[in-house]
Protein backbone atom coordinates (compact mmCIF):
# COMPACT_ATOMS: atom_id res chain seq x y z
CA UNK A 1 0.00 0.00 0.00
CA UNK A 2 2.85 2.42 0.52
CA UNK A 3 3.88 2.09 -3.06
CA UNK A 4 0.54 3.26 -3.97
CA UNK A 5 0.36 5.71 -1.16
CA UNK A 6 4.12 7.45 -2.47
CA UNK A 7 2.92 6.82 -6.58
CA UNK A 8 0.12 9.27 -5.75
CA UNK A 9 1.80 11.68 -4.04
CA UNK A 10 2.66 14.05 -7.06
CA UNK A 11 4.90 16.27 -4.60
CA UNK A 12 7.06 13.65 -3.74
CA UNK A 13 7.46 11.96 -6.89
CA UNK A 14 6.25 14.23 -9.92
CA UNK A 15 7.15 11.24 -12.29
CA UNK A 16 4.29 9.73 -12.14
CA UNK A 17 2.57 12.26 -13.93
CA UNK A 18 5.10 12.43 -16.85
CA UNK A 19 5.30 8.23 -17.50
CA UNK A 20 1.31 8.68 -17.42
CA UNK A 21 2.20 11.33 -20.42
CA UNK A 22 4.50 9.35 -22.11
CA UNK A 23 1.86 6.29 -22.04
CA UNK A 24 -0.66 8.44 -23.28
CA UNK A 25 1.75 9.51 -25.91
CA UNK A 26 2.00 6.02 -27.12
CA UNK A 27 -1.49 5.12 -26.69
CA UNK A 28 -2.87 7.44 -28.99
CA UNK A 29 -0.25 7.16 -31.37
CA UNK A 30 0.63 3.51 -31.81
CA UNK A 31 -3.09 1.78 -31.38
CA UNK A 32 -4.41 3.82 -34.59
CA UNK A 33 -1.31 4.09 -36.91
CA UNK A 34 -1.14 0.28 -35.86
CA UNK A 35 -4.73 -0.78 -37.19
CA UNK A 36 -4.67 1.63 -40.31
CA UNK A 37 -1.30 -0.17 -41.52
CA UNK A 38 -2.97 -3.52 -41.38
CA UNK A 39 -6.09 -2.59 -42.87
CA UNK A 40 -3.80 -1.56 -45.87
CA UNK A 41 -1.85 -4.46 -45.85
CA UNK A 42 -4.89 -6.70 -45.76
CA UNK A 43 -6.43 -4.41 -48.51
CA UNK A 44 -3.71 -5.22 -50.30
CA UNK A 45 -3.25 -9.08 -49.60
CA UNK A 46 -7.20 -9.56 -50.05
CA UNK A 47 -6.18 -8.54 -54.20
CA UNK A 48 -6.31 -10.85 -56.37
CA UNK A 49 -3.42 -10.30 -58.56
CA UNK A 50 -1.20 -10.20 -55.72
CA UNK A 51 1.40 -12.95 -56.39
CA UNK A 52 3.44 -15.24 -53.15
CA UNK A 53 0.17 -14.01 -50.84
CA UNK A 54 2.31 -16.65 -48.76
CA UNK A 55 5.85 -15.02 -48.43
CA UNK A 56 3.95 -11.93 -47.21
CA UNK A 57 1.65 -13.74 -44.71
CA UNK A 58 5.17 -15.35 -43.27
CA UNK A 59 7.06 -11.97 -43.54
CA UNK A 60 4.00 -9.84 -41.60
CA UNK A 61 3.64 -12.49 -38.82
CA UNK A 62 7.46 -12.99 -38.15
CA UNK A 63 7.70 -10.38 -35.38
CA UNK A 64 4.75 -12.03 -33.41
CA UNK A 65 6.87 -15.17 -33.07
CA UNK A 66 9.96 -13.58 -32.00
CA UNK A 67 10.85 -13.47 -27.76
CA UNK A 68 10.53 -10.31 -26.57
CA UNK A 69 14.81 -11.20 -25.42
CA UNK A 70 15.56 -11.60 -29.19
CA UNK A 71 13.05 -8.35 -30.17
CA UNK A 72 15.29 -5.92 -27.18
CA UNK A 73 18.11 -7.16 -28.10
CA UNK A 74 17.58 -6.69 -32.05
CA UNK A 75 16.25 -2.95 -31.42
CA UNK A 76 19.06 -2.44 -29.18
CA UNK A 77 21.54 -3.19 -31.93
CA UNK A 78 19.20 -1.62 -34.74
CA UNK A 79 19.23 2.01 -32.36
CA UNK A 80 22.34 2.11 -30.61
CA UNK A 81 23.93 5.64 -29.98
CA UNK A 82 27.77 4.49 -31.57
CA UNK A 83 27.31 1.35 -33.92
CA UNK A 84 23.70 1.33 -34.52
CA UNK A 85 22.36 0.54 -38.44
CA UNK A 86 19.93 2.60 -37.87
CA UNK A 87 22.65 5.42 -37.68
CA UNK A 88 24.98 3.94 -40.04
CA UNK A 89 22.08 4.07 -42.52
CA UNK A 90 21.04 7.76 -42.26
CA UNK A 91 24.47 8.45 -42.09
CA UNK A 92 25.45 6.31 -45.34
CA UNK A 93 22.14 8.24 -47.35
CA UNK A 94 23.52 11.95 -46.17
CA UNK A 95 20.58 12.67 -44.17
CA UNK A 96 22.36 12.86 -40.95
CA UNK A 97 25.79 14.00 -39.87
CA UNK A 98 26.42 13.04 -36.08
CA UNK A 99 24.89 10.09 -34.17
CA UNK A 100 21.41 10.05 -33.27
CA UNK A 101 20.88 9.10 -29.68
CA UNK A 102 17.67 7.35 -29.91
CA UNK A 103 17.26 5.80 -26.53
CA UNK A 104 18.80 8.80 -24.67
CA UNK A 105 16.32 11.41 -25.80
CA UNK A 106 12.79 11.62 -24.83
CA UNK A 107 11.10 12.16 -28.19
CA UNK A 108 13.77 9.59 -29.93
CA UNK A 109 12.78 6.80 -26.96
CA UNK A 110 9.17 7.60 -27.69
CA UNK A 111 9.25 7.33 -31.23
CA UNK A 112 11.44 3.88 -31.34
CA UNK A 113 9.14 2.61 -28.76
CA UNK A 114 5.98 3.37 -30.49
CA UNK A 115 7.75 1.92 -33.96
CA UNK A 116 8.67 -1.46 -31.72
CA UNK A 117 4.76 -1.63 -30.84
CA UNK A 118 3.38 -1.20 -33.43
CA UNK A 119 6.34 -4.00 -35.61
CA UNK A 120 5.62 -6.57 -32.57
CA UNK A 121 1.91 -6.34 -32.52
CA UNK A 122 1.38 -6.26 -36.44
CA UNK A 123 1.24 -9.16 -37.60
CA UNK A 124 -1.55 -10.44 -35.08
CA UNK A 125 -3.62 -7.58 -35.91
CA UNK A 126 -3.18 -8.59 -39.86
CA UNK A 127 -4.16 -12.20 -38.75
CA UNK A 128 -7.49 -11.24 -37.19
CA UNK A 129 -8.22 -8.40 -39.65
CA UNK A 130 -7.29 -10.78 -42.61
CA UNK A 131 -9.62 -13.36 -41.03
CA UNK A 132 -12.55 -11.46 -40.48
CA UNK A 133 -12.05 -10.17 -43.98
CA UNK A 134 -12.46 -13.29 -45.34
CA UNK A 135 -15.91 -14.27 -43.88
CA UNK A 136 -17.28 -10.60 -45.44
CA UNK A 137 -20.05 -12.12 -47.43
CA UNK A 138 -19.47 -12.39 -51.38
CA UNK A 139 -23.11 -10.61 -51.80
CA UNK A 140 -22.81 -7.69 -50.06
CA UNK A 141 -19.24 -7.07 -51.91
CA UNK A 142 -21.19 -7.94 -55.21
CA UNK A 143 -24.05 -5.70 -54.83
CA UNK A 144 -21.33 -2.61 -53.72
CA UNK A 145 -19.83 -2.81 -57.06
CA UNK A 146 -23.43 -3.28 -58.69
CA UNK A 147 -24.13 -0.03 -57.50
CA UNK A 148 -20.83 1.60 -58.26
CA UNK A 149 -18.81 1.68 -55.62
CA UNK A 150 -15.12 0.92 -56.61
CA UNK A 151 -12.40 -1.54 -54.62
CA UNK A 152 -11.43 1.50 -52.54
CA UNK A 153 -15.17 2.21 -51.67
CA UNK A 154 -16.06 -0.91 -51.42
CA UNK A 155 -13.70 -2.00 -48.80
CA UNK A 156 -13.77 1.28 -46.54
CA UNK A 157 -17.86 1.34 -46.85
CA UNK A 158 -18.73 -2.18 -46.71
CA UNK A 159 -15.75 -4.11 -46.17
CA UNK A 160 -14.49 -2.87 -42.37
CA UNK A 161 -17.91 -1.93 -41.23
CA UNK A 162 -18.80 -5.32 -41.67
CA UNK A 163 -15.81 -6.72 -39.38
CA UNK A 164 -16.83 -4.38 -36.17
CA UNK A 165 -16.47 -6.52 -33.40
CA UNK A 166 -12.84 -7.76 -34.58
CA UNK A 167 -12.13 -3.88 -34.68
CA UNK A 168 -13.07 -3.69 -31.16
CA UNK A 169 -11.51 -6.43 -30.21
CA UNK A 170 -8.48 -5.26 -31.81
CA UNK A 171 -8.60 -1.93 -30.42
CA UNK A 172 -8.91 -3.35 -26.56
CA UNK A 173 -6.45 -5.99 -26.89
CA UNK A 174 -3.76 -2.73 -28.89
CA UNK A 175 -5.12 -0.27 -26.08
CA UNK A 176 -4.43 -2.70 -22.94
CA UNK A 177 -0.78 -3.82 -24.94
CA UNK A 178 0.37 0.05 -25.33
Amino acid sequence: IDNYIKMFNFAEDPRFLQTLGNTAILVVTTVPTGIILALVLCYFIQQKAIKHKQIFRILYYLPALMTPVAVGLLWSILFDYENGTINQILKALGLIKENIYWLGSGAGCRFVLGFLIVWSSFGSTVLFLSSALTGVSDDVIEAAKIDGAGPVRTYIKICVPCIKDVMVFIIITALIGS
